[in-house]
């Protein structure tokens, strides 16, 4: 209140205080006010949704559990494939990460994830000009509980996957079809199904970037070969287990499922 009444003591002396200067100063601060109230009680919002949920217990009960079986069989000479292994090679080679810290995967996937919609809406922003969503989107995506959640307790590689597709999106739209292709190799290695989707990004008005194809198709299967080279036929293993596996809680299949029945 002191600063408010020196403020308007200051203005009347220089001769800056008009009915229009003081409507918008009021504006301005009302402005101001309301936003840090509103992150308040978004700050209050999260807490009580995150107690409700049980997040902070399913991630004790997770960290407790490790839930690394596969990593820990890398780090301990083991093969990675002798369990219910159902990623590609490159999701096990995240396992070297574990020495440095427990969370230190699960941080690369959530900030790949983060900083690869950050990049999306950027360059959307800067093809439609539409600078007010920014807000909307920083406070809907790094801010949302359920993103994050799900992307620590959940999304194992997910994340990284789409994270991967996303930068080869943007990849595509600058020109760069090596690396539009090596991106998408990439996220095939980590869960196989996205390098179904390279003759898709190949298209360019009806016809194919062969650039695109050759790199991707190249670099997985080098992968795939080096993963075979050093973990034997286990690398082939999730791609048998996933033909029959049932479809998990994240699945578009399980929610089909549920929905439509077995047979519908």
């Amino acid at each position: 209140a002191l600063g408010v009444v020196g403020a308007l003591i200051l203005s009347a002396a220089q001769g800056s205080l008009t009915w229009a200067t003081f409507r918008d100063s009021l504006l301005g601060g009302t402005r101001l006010y309301c936003m840090i109230a509103l992150i308040l009680a978004g700050a209050a919002f999260l807490t009580l949704s995150m107690g409700y949920i049980g997040l902070p217990r399913h991630l004790a009960e997770w960290i407790g559990s490790l839930g690394l079986t596969q990593w820990q069989l890398l780090l301990n000479g083991e093969p990675p494939w002798s369990t219910n292994n159902a990623y590609g090679p490159l999701h096990t080679v995240l396992g070297y990460l574990l020495p440095l810290n427990l969370l230190a995967p699960k941080l690369l996937i959530v900030g790949s994830m983060l900083v690869s919609n950050y990049l999306l809406v950027q360059e959307l922003l800067k093809s439609r000009d539409l600078d007010d969503i920014l807000l909307v989107y920083l406070l809907c995506i790094p801010a949302n509980i359920l993103v994050v959640g799900m992307g620590v307790i959940y999304g194992l590689n997910d994340g990284l996957v789409a994270a991967l597709i996303v930068f080869a999106v943007l990849s595509k739209r600058k020109g760069f079809s090596f690396f539009t292709g090596l991106l998408i190799a990439l996220a095939g290695l980590l869960k196989f199904y996205p390098i179904l989707t390279l003759p898709f990004f190949g298209l360019n008005k009806g016809l194919l970037d062969w650039k695109i194809i050759f790199s991707g198709a190249i670099t997985f299967l080098i992968g795939f070969l080096i993963s075979i080279i050093i973990w034997g036929t286990g690398p082939i293993t999730p791609i048998l287990f996933n033909t029959g596996r049932d479809p998990t809680l994240l699945s578009i299949l399980l929610a089909l499922k549920t929905t439509f029945g077995d047979h519908g």
